[in-house]
């Protein structure tokens, strides 16, 4: 007899058995996760959701216990929804779940206007726009349509400028309270802080880095000699930046100032008439980007135009470029474009760097989007792309580029009011505005993300049956579904009380599934338990866990056995769950009623155990079909049952 372990899930023991959203949960956005607790790997959800303001339902099937729904919901309304299932164990019903979807606020800009959109053409997602006038954070669709909202009323700070949205699906950015700068914050969806820097000061951009770590920048002055010349005082705040790197705990592990590296006498004439005469706004920071690859960090200056690449373990300038009047101490490089007053740096996938020139203090005055890539050997600087925007989209301060997935260029314009998206070609293939009562609104920061959610995952455990999780000699098989954008490993860890017996891990691509099947050890011991958390490398704290106990039963091992068939008749895609009870060559293939074969499914070595495979129909037409299972000793059939 060959041994069949079963595993026991524990009652509410795991946070994967939640119910999401939570019972009675208020929201602010319209694309929503819902996820509930598994019952069996041989199932059909039904979720149903009804608005309870009007009699307008929305229902689908699923054979997963997750599900994003990006349609339906809107906003002031109030939902339930129910999840039903149907399996070959029977059918019933959880009970009735509520949430409400709030109003948009009324500091939500009430004119947003699709100008053109090319949908060939246009880089699918929604985009995550930190706005000035309003002190917030919004995000639209492609057409102008809300899908989230930062809330500021229940905000301590009263404003929220968003930079990007993490793998975790949490929020980085920084407030403007005590203006005009504030703190650095990582929150999630809801608007529950997640990191919060211990000082204020923070302005421009906040972080976080592929280390685990936040960048931001703060700013330094020291009360010095005016360099300006002829200076309404002698004596001035000669204010600097100073970037910091936190830890995930909030202690400082790094810092670089611009007052303890740069010549002072490296300034902008334009801004030694500041309205408050006692301080010089010198070097006004707005980007900083770590990069892992040079191990190396790059920083933006607008008000002296500068670029500058700094080694992070010793803090000395790689190089520098910007413009030559405000540069006395100029590196000799070789460059072939200009640039002032820069915005938003961005390292791209290839190494280039772009960036949103306002060429603020050159003429002629016309903004647009540089990409240059550079040959740190030879000091080389070379201009591999450029857009241009028309003369009425000249940005003097902000503005950003961010390039897409198929070469695309999103472009905010600033204190304009308007996002475009340009081909490599410079064909615009979208245009949107946005104003408030009639006013062109001023856009600090844009992110264009395919979703809310960058590594949402389901954990689907196979053999798994009234409560019980099947497995032959500890070997347990689950199904792992990224429903996110972000491809990435995912890490299964499994404790024998506090000790760590299995650290196994899997590649799951974005949007799709992957099957895994462990070894958990040769225990035969009844009651045994073991605790399972999974996690993305991306994103490791949001960790799923489980605790699962062992018990022992015995099946025959001298056949395969096709436990179950589900759905069956089925319309599009089947599950076949079967057992192995030796390792061999295994062939598993579909025959149609004429008795030929139409589909191989499997051909190949196969260790024993227990296995779900799925057959799609869906090129076949509808009637009966037979599966058929052969190793070198054993085989087994069984109908299936098409209708389409």
């Amino acid at each position: 007899m060959t041994m069949l372990f079963i595993i026991l899930f524990s009652a509410g023991i795991t946070i994967a058995d939640e119910f999401i959203p939570l019972q009675n949960d208020t929201l602010n956005y319209t694309h929503v996760l819902f996820h509930w607790p598994q019952i069996s790997s041989d199932i059909t959800y039904t979720i149903t959701i009804n608005n309870l303001n009007n009699s307008n339902q929305w229902s689908t099937k699923t054979s997963q216990n997750t599900f994003i729904l990006e349609e339906f919901l809107d906003w002031g309304f109030s939902y339930e929804w129910q999840v039903c299932y149907k399996s070959i164990y029977g059918d019933n019903c959880f009970e009735q779940q509520y949430f409400t979807i709030n109003k948009l606020p009324d500091y939500f800009p009430n004119q947003i206007d699709l100008i053109y959109i090319d949908e060939d053409k246009y880089s699918q997602g929604i985009n995550l726009i930190a706005l000035n006038d309003i002190y917030s954070t919004i995000t639209v669709d492609k057409n102008g349509e809300p899908v989230w909202f930062f809330d500021l009323e229940n905000f301590e700070d009263n404003s929220f400028y968003a930079f990007e949205l993490l793998p975790n699906g949490n929020i980085v950015g920084n407030s403007e309270i005590p203006s005009p700068s504030g703190y650095g914050y990582e929150i999630n969806l809801d608007g529950d802080v997640v990191f919060k820097t211990d000082s204020y000061g923070h302005h421009h951009e906040f972080i976080k880095s592929s280390k685990n770590t936040y960048f931001g920048m703060r700013n330094d002055a020291i009360y010095e000699q005016n360099h300006c010349d002829d200076p309404i005082n002698e004596y001035v705040y000669w204010e600097g930046d100073n970037f910091i790197e936190y830890d995930l705990d909030g202690n400082i592990i790094w810092e670089w100032s611009t007052l303890d590296y740069l010549n002072h006498s490296d300034f902008n004439p334009s801004f030694c008439d500041g309205t408050n005469p006692n301080v010089i706004d010198w070097t006004h920071a707005n980007s900083v980007i770590f990069d892992q690859n040079t191990n190396s960090v790059y920083l933006s200056l607008r008000n002296i135009s500068r670029i500058i690449n700094v080694d992070y373990d010793s803090g000395d300038i790689n190089w520098q470029i910007g413009q030559e009047e405000f540069m006395n101490d100029t590196s000799n490089v070789s460059i072939d474009f200009t640039f002032s007053g820069q915005h938003s740096l961005r390292l791209l996938e290839n190494g280039h760097i772009l960036l949103f020139d306002n060429h603020s203090y050159l003429n002629p005055e016309n903004s647009k989007c540089v990409e240059f890539s550079f040959d740190t050997d030879e000091n080389e600087f070379s201009l591999e792309w450029e857009y241009v925007l028309p003369d009425n989209m000249f940005s003097h301060f902000r503005g950003e580029c961010e390039r897409m997935e198929n070469g695309n260029t999103v472009i905010s314009t600033g204190n304009d009011g308007q996002l475009l998206e340009v081909t490599n070609s410079m064909n615009v293939v979208w245009d949107l505005e946005l104003k408030n009562a009639g006013e062109l609104l001023n856009i600090i920061r844009n992110e264009r993300i395919p979703s809310l959610y960058p590594l949402e995952f389901n954990v689907f455990f196979n053999h798994y049956e009234n409560s019980q999780l099947f497995s032959v000699f500890n070997n347990i098989e689950l199904t792992i579904s990224n429903l996110g954008w972000i491809s990435d490993w995912f890490f299964i860890e499994i404790y024998d009380y506090n000790e760590l017996i299995i650290l196994d891990s899997i590649f799951v691509e974005k949007n799709s599934s992957n099957i895994d099947e462990i070894f958990i050890g040769d225990s035969n011991d009844d009651g045994k338990s073991y605790r399972i958390y999974i996690y993305p490398s991306l994103a490791p704290e949001n960790v799923k866990n489980y605790t699962v106990e062992v018990t022992n039963h015995d099946i025959p091992n001298d056949a395969i056995k096709i436990y179950s068939i589900f759905p069956n008749p089925f319309n599009n895609e089947v599950k076949i769950q079967y057992s192995l009870p030796k390792s061999s060559d295994l062939t598993i293939e579909v025959y149609n009623i004429l008795g030929q074969k139409i589909d191989t499914l499997f051909n190949s070595f196969k260790r024993l155990g227990m296995y779900t495979i799925k057959w799609k129909a869906n090129n076949h037409p509808s009637g009966i079909y037979f599966v058929n299972l052969v190793t070198n000793e054993y085989s087994q059939s069984k109908k299936l049952m098409f209708i389409k």
